[in-house]
């Protein structure tokens, strides 16, 4: 009998459905470095990923591009000092017996509610032949792995004993269709590793979000829609005679960002770019959808694409923009409530972590920023997180910050994974 619902205290990409990436234990101001992991065997680590914190453990991973290849690790730090507790390169493959090698990860880890296992996806955007993994959280030793031919950016999403994930596709890098499978989603029994069902969703590279029975999620390239889905293993959906597409709504754009739940609306952002550097013309694009019939209810246009999840609260959406704009929304119909660009000339890649009166997120310039919600984003402080000696020159700074226990854990293109803590804790 699968648990549906039943993971709501599960840890995944932005903490749970609204993407505030905050426990509601205290807003850190007048930020100050408490500790600092870099991967010692990689000059710089890049921690692409937003760290997952759970049971007084911290989750994350790292990167490197060695063209046309990635290779990575994940590791697990305690929370408190960021010493390390564990750290994995690669698994044994059950089937060939071989030591597979892991690739980058540009996938966010999720925890399973009771701490147990951490989920993270696998392999960058042109990586073939990536995995899903499940790891023993306490040990590091390998759960399952389920392999898929493309590769897994999307962040996991868990709900009870099931995660759900994207598969994206191949593309060519001047026509932009896919190189083979368009791309999937996929279920897998966290318990046990079996695979439950895969239905084609062009493109799904960004984190699906789960309500009751029901998985929501984006298509990106060549998709450019927003889907709910049932989450029922294929033989019940026989059984009920009903297929698995509950409704499908076209958007204007590719989906950018992990799906955002809140007030009975389906949010996600959009955008025409990259998260290469500027060049030609992009457009940017938030639109928020009825969860139940899939009906458009606002949309608000952007000057550049959204790769952070929006994160709502207080009935508040606070929007990132590659053009280094922060946009706070009405929920309800999409109206401005303000737009600042607090860092001009710097994009903005991540999401934001949003307390309700403080949001935090950083620039592709290596900037840790924190601005005021209660005053129309004002900036109240600037924090450097890349290593001086190694600034890296990449714009690859886009991990989403997330706040646990009045603490803020972030990652890094070159100073790894860091941890602050506020002067002020309010």
């Amino acid at each position: 009998m699968l648990a549906y619902g039943a993971g709501s205290d599960a840890v995944f990409m932005g903490r749970d459905n609204t993407r505030c990436n905050y426990d509601g234990k205290g807003q850190p101001v007048g930020l100050v470095l408490a500790g600092q992991y870099q991967d010692s065997s990689r000059v710089p680590g890049m921690v692409l990923v937003s760290p997952a914190v759970s049971f007084g453990r911290a989750f994350g991973a790292t990167c490197e591009f060695d063209p046309p290849d990635s290779y990575g690790s994940a590791f697990c730090l305690d929370a408190g000092s960021l010493k390390p507790i564990w750290r994995m390169e690669g698994f044994d493959d059950e089937h060939s017996g071989e030591f597979v090698e892991l690739k980058g990860f540009f996938s966010s880890p999720a925890v399973t509610a009771d701490g147990q296992y951490v989920v993270y996806g696998q392999g960058a955007h042109n990586d073939r032949d990536s995995h899903l993994i499940c790891f023993h959280a306490q040990t590091g030793r390998l759960h399952w792995a389920v392999g898929s031919e493309l590769h897994v950016e999307c962040s996991p999403t868990i709900s009870g004993d099931v995660v759900v994930v994207g598969c994206g596709a191949i593309e060519n890098t001047k026509t932009k269709k896919p190189r083979g499978n368009p791309g999937y989603l996929m279920a897998v029994r966290i318990s046990d590793g079996s695979l439950l069902w895969k239905h084609a969703v062009n493109d799904p590279e960004r984190s699906p979000a789960i309500q009751g029975s029901t998985v929501f999620a984006g298509s990106g390239v060549n998709g450019r829609k927003v889907v709910a889905l049932r989450m029922e293993p294929d033989s019940d959906l026989a059984d009920k005679a009903v297929v698995r597409e509950i409704w499908s709504t076209a958007v204007e754009f590719p989906i950018t960002t992990p799906i955002t739940l809140s007030g009975g609306l389906v949010i996600a952002g959009s955008g025409t770019g990259t998260f290469q550097r500027a060049g030609g013309t992009a457009e940017g694009m938030v639109v928020a959808l009825d969860q139940v019939s899939g009906t458009v209810k606002w949309k608000h246009k952007l000057r550049d694409s959204v790769f952070g999840a929006v994160a709502v609260r207080d009935s508040v959406a606070i929007v990132t923009c590659k053009s280094g704009e922060v946009t706070a929304l009405n929920v309800s119909n999409g109206d401005v409530l303000w737009s600042r660009t607090p860092v001009p000339g710097q994009a903005i890649l991540a999401g934001s972590a949003f307390t309700g009166s403080y949001i935090y997120t950083v620039t592709t310039g290596g900037y840790l920023i924190v601005l005021d919600a209660k005053r129309d984003g004002l900036l109240i402080q600037k924090v450097y997180i890349n290593d001086r000696a190694h600034p890296g020159n990449n714009d690859y700074t886009m991990s989403t910050p997330t706040i646990v226990d009045g603490r803020l854990y972030v990652g890094s293109e070159t100073g790894g994974l860091r941890c602050f803590v506020g002067e002020k804790n309010l």
